[in-house]
């Protein structure tokens, strides 16, 4: 499965739009996109078999763990079916595991 990925802070409503349309064309597995757009992506998006990612955390993931529980709750509240999570890898690397 091919999934295909629009996660740039500048992306519009319009860019959206066309990666979903192009996901449904060309049978993608997926779009990954973010929080803002989760919603969006749903609506265009139903009825067709390609899914719906959301990011969580993104870009660093260096955002609290209760703050990512939430943004994964809201993102499969507005029709997200797969998460991406990024881990924080300071924490990680501190061995702060409470915090990944």
């Amino acid at each position: 499965m091919i999934d295909s990925t629009n996660v740039k802070a500048t992306a519009s409503r319009s860019d959206i739009e066309k990666l979903c349309k192009d996901a449904v064309h060309h049978g993608f597995g997926c779009v990954c996109v973010n929080p803002i757009y989760v919603k969006l992506a749903s609506q265009l998006l139903k009825g067709s078999d390609v899914k719906v990612c959301s990011t969580v955390g993104f870009p660093f993931g260096a955002t609290l763990p209760e703050i990512k529980a939430l943004e994964a709750i809201k993102a499969v509240e507005n029709g997200a079916q797969e998460l991406d999570m990024v881990i924080n890898l300071s924490a990680l690397k501190s061995g702060n595991y409470e915090a990944v």
